[in-house]
């Protein structure tokens, strides 16, 4: 899908009055006097999103733009992510591994075919050790060996006991402690850790509802630990405050030479459809 939008000044009238060649409208953008308007698939462009943005001037109409800029980039994030989650879970699902999260995670997620479970180095005795010594319940983990990127698709959950664990500091030094144990890079001896040397690099945080629940996204970059590999990932943190618990889904991605964006649309895609 190529989303597209056209700014139109003078006449907004006009504009709705030709809302029927649309087959969907996505409503009106709020506290604009009714004159910023905001219309979505093209009846015979479908998929492809268009959005018409209308204002009484130029002048208005670039104010408009600038202080709605979050929404309008929103809307079409959304409109891909669910155009590639129809695509991805089309035909048949993992319904193996996602049965395998919903018992040992105790949360719900899609999984498409193309995904594996790893096999974790540890027998039950260690990996109770492992997981006292994180501070963690549960954690899954799942991958896609295609020939031009390596994706990873961690799932696990720890005890809720204070907001401040909701720190993005404390939030990536439980994503650090966690993977050190279970995600393993392609460098022996080297394992998957948050990229932070870098102001310009450091992970953003914000806010969400995920499928009726309070969480915070997070992006940023991963870099290997004691080797040379890295790559974007992004990560959900839901918090489950009727079992007292905060649930993470992580997704990641390893594509030497490749264009990362496609993959990650794709992750997100997945991680998006994880519930409580």
């Amino acid at each position: 899908m190529s989303p597209q939008w056209t700014a139109i000044a003078n006449d907004p009238d006009n504009l709705i009055a030709e809302s029927d060649i649309f087959g969907e409208k996505a409503g009106n953008m709020p506290d604009v006097n009714g004159k910023f308007y905001l219309t979505g698939s093209h009846a015979f462009a479908n998929p492809q999103s268009i959005m018409y943005l209308s204002h009484n001037s130029i002048d208005e109409l670039a104010e408009s733009i600038d202080d709605y800029a979050d929404a309008i980039l929103k809307y079409f994030d959304d409109k891909e992510s669910k155009r590639i989650s129809d695509g991805l879970f089309e035909y048949r699902r993992k319904t193996n591994l996602e049965a395998a999260i919903r018992d040992e995670v105790k949360a719900g997620m899609l999984i498409p075919t193309v995904y594996e479970a790893a096999v974790l180095p540890f027998n039950d005795d260690n990996l109770k050790v492992i997981y006292n010594r994180i501070g963690i319940d549960a954690f899954k983990w799942l991958y896609s060996d295609a020939r031009h990127s390596f994706s990873n698709i961690a799932v696990w959950s720890m005890p809720y006991t204070d907001s401040s664990q909701l720190k993005l500091a404390n939030l990536i030094k439980v994503r650090d402690s966690t993977l050190k144990y279970f995600i393993p890079c392609e460098d022996e001896g080297s394992y998957m850790g948050t990229e932070t040397r870098y102001e310009e690099y450091y992970p953003s945080i914000r806010q969400i509802e995920l499928n009726g629940n309070y969480a915070y996204e997070i992006k940023g970059l991963w870099a290997a630990v004691k080797g040379f590999q890295g790559g974007p990932f992004i990560q959900y943190v839901v918090v489950d405050e009727k079992n007292g618990r905060l649930v993470f889904a992580d997704g990641s991605v390893a594509a030497k030479g490749q264009d990362k964006k496609k993959y990650m649309v794709r992750i997100k895609a997945i991680l998006s459809t994880l519930k409580l």
